[in-house]
């Protein structure tokens, strides 16, 4: 959403679940109405943020990556044996624009809720978008 002064403005559609002590988590799939992450634009802009957890309660941001439902479903990456092909990999960035590290979408798809979607693709509000990032540093 783009606010009156021309700054974009995120909403939170979805917050994945805390993984203790690691550098390289792997997230357990989610899957999430794609009426209301993009409603069903799969080129509206979303951004994906990532946050150094605190008990605090007040989180510290490592990087985001911007991109699309389109761009997620191109960016399936392949397994090759014990590694992930990073080709397609997203690079998550901070503020200031220095690299942090890399996420893999291991695996990503949506289903058209009504299956009678005709040509070219898209997607209605009942539809999800299956996602299984997995984090790759």
């Amino acid at each position: 959403m783009v606010a009156i002064d021309g700054t974009t403005k995120w909403q939170r559609i979805h917050r994945s679940e805390h993984i203790d002590d690691t550098l390289n988590p792997r997230w357990e799939p989610v899957n999430i109405n794609a009426d209301l992450l993009c409603h069903c634009d799969l080129d509206k802009p979303i951004r994906i943020s990532i946050y150094d957890w605190e008990e605090s309660g007040v989180h510290n941001p490592m990087g985001h990556f911007d991109t699309s439902v389109r761009g997620l479903l191109k960016a399936k990456a392949e397994k090759r044996g014990d590694t992930w092909d990073l080709s397609k990999a997203f690079t998550t960035k901070s503020d200031s624009g220095e690299e942090f590290g890399k996420i893999v979408v291991a695996d990503v798809s949506v289903d058209e809720a009504r299956k009678k979607t005709p040509k070219p693709f898209r997607v209605d509000e009942n539809s999800v978008l299956h996602l299984t990032p997995v984090s790759y540093t």
